[in-house]
């Protein structure tokens, strides 16, 4: 089975593919949502979520879309989880 949650432990069954395999398949997943990311372009706006900051410099950065500091990417595993929370959203928004 592919983790796709990193380390999540689910297991459907006892039939699990080699290690490697899923390895394998998590690390490509990882480097096309890295390139993926790295390839957007900056935001002209502060989204929803972003005017919920406690911090007003923060937000103040996103509207100005200030680069973010190099090396300071996000890790693949939090760029899972905005994945599943873009995908969450769509069907929320289809519903509506």
């Amino acid at each position: 089975m592919i983790d796709l949650n990193h380390g999540s432990g689910c297991l459907y069954d006892h039939a699990t593919p080699p290690a490697t395999i899923a390895s394998a398949v998590s690390a490509a997943i990882d480097l096309a949502l890295v390139a993926r990311n790295r390839s957007e372009r900056p935001r002209t706006y502060v989204s929803s979520s972003g005017l919920g900051r406690d911090c007003l410099r923060q937000i103040q950065y996103d509207f100005l879309a200030v680069p973010k500091d190099e090396d300071q990417e996000f890790a693949p595993k939090t760029l899972r989880i905005f994945e599943a929370g873009h995908r969450g959203e769509d069907i929320v928004a289809g519903w509506l």
